[in-house]
């Protein structure tokens, strides 16, 4: 709809903004859109390979549609990432991006 296609826009405008292309991710997350939201999250990954949020919900997809080995990867990637923040001192983020 209407919230959609304001993030595809936002997409288009700032393609290294990995918001949008997340948002439209978690969107996705409905029966038979699957694969949409794996390509938006992958596009969130792209731009930042440490949004943790992405890593999570594209390890719940893998997970839901059978790809165990795909998502205990995402699930070490989100941990890595967490991990890093938590060091770094940036929990803020975390928090944010893992909603």
């Amino acid at each position: 709809g209407k919230e959609q296609a304001s993030l595809e826009k936002a997409m288009r405008m700032n393609p290294a903004n990995s918001t949008p292309a997340y948002e439209l991710g978690r969107a996705m997350q409905k029966p038979g859109r699957d694969g949409d939201a794996e390509m938006y999250l992958k596009e969130a990954i792209k731009y930042d390979p440490t949004y943790t949020g992405a890593y999570y919900i594209l390890s719940t997809l893998a997970r839901k549609n059978g790809g165990r080995t795909l998502a205990a990867r995402y699930l070490v990637q989100f941990k890595k990432c967490s991990h890093q923040e938590k060091k770094d001192g940036s929990s803020a983020i975390l928090s944010a991006r893992h909603r």
